[in-house]
């Protein structure tokens, strides 16, 4: 069969590899003090030691899920430049008239689900569709430092 595929696709390129569980890794992180942006980059597309897609591995296609698990803490203690905090803008509308919300960022990390100000980010970030919601699910972000992945063993990712 691997002879088939060589000539299919050509001596000099990677033969698809079948939909089969890649295995993957627990990695956490702390967002104290970090700048949004760029922790939200690292997080989700470019980091080089670790991604929710996967392109850091030697396994990686396109169509599958084959990234990893990444537990971020302290979410709520991230840090953001200029005057972010008041002008950046979180909207939520659940359907019914004049049920528009508009709420800063800086309510936002003050109140009970600070994280989703990096949740928000990160998959605006991910691919759309049913592949980027798969990803996105690997991502667990937690306000303090208490975290329910210490079974995982989480190994720790500086970004």
């Amino acid at each position: 069969m691997h002879n088939c595929l060589v000539e299919r696709f050509g001596g000099n390129r990677n033969a698809p590899i079948a939909p089969a569980p890649a295995p993957k890794m627990y990695l956490f992180t702390g967002s104290a003090h970090q700048n949004v942006n760029r922790f939200l980059q690292a997080a989700s597309l470019t980091c080089k030691p670790v991604t929710l897609t996967g392109k850091h591995k030697t396994i990686y296609t396109p169509h599958i899920d084959t990234g990893d698990y990444i537990v971020v803490i302290n979410a709520e203690k991230i840090a953001v430049t200029g005057n972010k905090l008041n002008d950046k803008m979180y909207h939520r509308f659940t359907g019914h008239i004049g049920n528009f919300k508009s709420v800063p960022l800086k309510e936002v990390l003050a109140g009970p689900f600070a994280n989703r100000a990096i949740e928000f980010g990160v998959r605006r970030m991910m691919p759309k569709g049913p592949l980027g919601r798969d990803m996105l699910r690997k991502l667990k972000v937690y306000t303090g430092t208490d975290h329910p992945h210490t079974a995982q063993q989480p190994q720790a990712l500086s970004l």
